[in-house]
């Protein structure tokens, strides 16, 4: 949709017809109503407040929560055919993380607080973690939502991811790392909680770096079966 209306303009319809009445009058003229109803809610999302419920209940249906930088930077949804997840069966420790393991000062923290983690990520060139983001990660961590984990050395900040927790469930949003090998030692001790904590390890889209931890691909549809599974247990 938004390459037809400019976006002053679905910016404008928005205000005048409300988000619902416009995301409905689209479908409704559409030739392909499935995809362009989530293409609906992608471009519409950037005119929204994104809190800890549109998140939850995004993820649920198959979207994650991402940036757009720029003159106004926003906070969208986007949807994604596939995802890649790694479970109890197909995790993994890398044979050249396991000697990082056996070396590793790192002190690891489950319960760190969030905004340290996202101003690093949002520090890389290009990065996507704008103030959108970070505001509507700091709502979901407020309600319980968000998980952080850190890796430190004498107390400062080397390493770490944040995600989503639903259920039995955690959904890795972003990470980073300022030493080699510290980002695998922090993504090994999330493994450890497979099983436990959780069933499944949603890593997003299916990258080497996941692959080599377990990481596989299924379809968006699976991957609601087992969130929700995990909801109900």
């Amino acid at each position: 949709m938004g390459g037809i209306i400019g976006r002053g303009v679905l910016g404008a319809m928005t205000r005048v017809l409300g988000a619902p009445r416009l995301a409905a009058w689209a479908v409704e003229a559409s030739k392909a109503p499935g995809r362009d109803a989530i293409r609906t809610v992608e471009e519409l999302t950037p005119f929204t407040q994104i809190d800890a419920a549109h998140i939850a209940g995004a993820y649920l249906q198959g979207y994650v929560l991402i940036g757009r930088d720029g003159l106004r930077p926003a906070a969208m949804l986007r949807f994604s055919e596939e995802r890649a997840v790694i479970d109890v069966d197909s995790a993994r420790i890398p044979k050249r993380v396991k000697s990082y393991l056996r070396r590793t000062d790192l002190t690891i923290d489950s319960s760190a607080p969030m905004r340290p983690v996202l101003e690093a990520c949002a520090e890389r060139p290009g990065s996507w973690v704008v103030k959108p983001v970070v505001d509507a990660w700091l709502r979901a961590e407020k309600a319980g939502i968000a998980v952080t984990w850190t890796g430190k050395r004498d107390g400062e900040l080397v390493a770490g991811m944040w995600g989503i927790s639903l259920g039995r469930t955690f959904g890795i949003a972003s990470m980073f790392h300022r030493d080699s090998g510290s980002g695998a030692v922090v993504m090994a001790a999330l493994l450890g909680e497979l099983g436990t904590r959780w069933d499944i390890i949603d890593c997003g889209d299916l990258k080497p770096h996941y692959e080599r931890f377990g990481a596989y691909a299924i379809t968006t549809s699976e991957f609601q079966y087992r969130v929700l599974s995990g909801l109900t247990g």
